[in-house]
């Protein structure tokens, strides 16, 4: 539910009910049962026409399947996000700009396990913080650009393994940004064909 108070500022509610019961191919037959309730809130500030500033808090759950070499069963993921930013609009809403900076905890998180290749193994805890920049913009009726640019530490914090603790999460980048652009053939003929050019780092 998004609830406007005053015309300034709007309060969103909502929440997911997940319900999972998996069987197991187990010689001792488990089966596992979960019925969670994750929330999610936000506050968005219209400071104008333009401009709004954003705080949400949201909750996550995730049965997860995954290969174990001890034939077990894994832990569901959970965790949360709380992230604050900055949306605003430019030239008529033809240059879109998002600010916005995050912290993202997750719990159970599976990872490849290197002793025993093709099986799964569980992480403790990893947290991901960091501040991510978005433009989308039409520099032509035909010229879409869409730039991102994302800094992020992600460590893993908590782990059986004390050689793993305090170490960054694999594949995940301090630096990431990435640059597309799209261009749309307004010919009567051609009208709906498109090419797009990207490359990411």
């Amino acid at each position: 539910d998004h609830i406007k108070i005053a015309g300034k500022l709007v309060v969103t509610l909502a929440g997911h009910l997940t319900h999972v019961s998996t069987d197991f191919e187990r010689e001792d037959g488990e089966r596992t049962m979960h019925n969670v309730f994750t929330p999610r809130g936000g506050l968005t500030w219209l400071c104008g026409d333009n401009v709004s500033a954003f705080a949400v808090y949201d909750q996550c759950f995730l049965a997860q399947g995954g290969r174990s070499f001890e034939h077990k069963t894994f832990k569901p993921l959970t965790g949360f996000n709380i992230e604050a930013g900055l949306k605003s609009y430019y030239f008529n809403k033809k240059l879109n700009m998002n600010l916005s900076i995050f912290n993202i905890e997750r719990n159970n998180s599976l990872t490849a396990d290197h002793v025993h290749p093709g099986y799964d193994i569980s992480r403790g805890q990893t947290v991901s913080k960091g501040i991510d920049f978005d433009m989308t913009g039409y520099l032509t009726n035909a010229l879409i650009v869409n730039a991102n640019y994302e800094y992020s530490v992600a460590r893993v914090t908590k782990d059986t393994d004390p050689n793993i603790a305090g170490g960054s999460i694999f594949n995940t980048p301090d630096h990431r940004a990435n640059l597309w652009l799209n261009y749309k053939l307004l010919h009567k003929k051609l009208n709906g064909m498109s090419f797009a050019l990207g490359n990411q780092y």
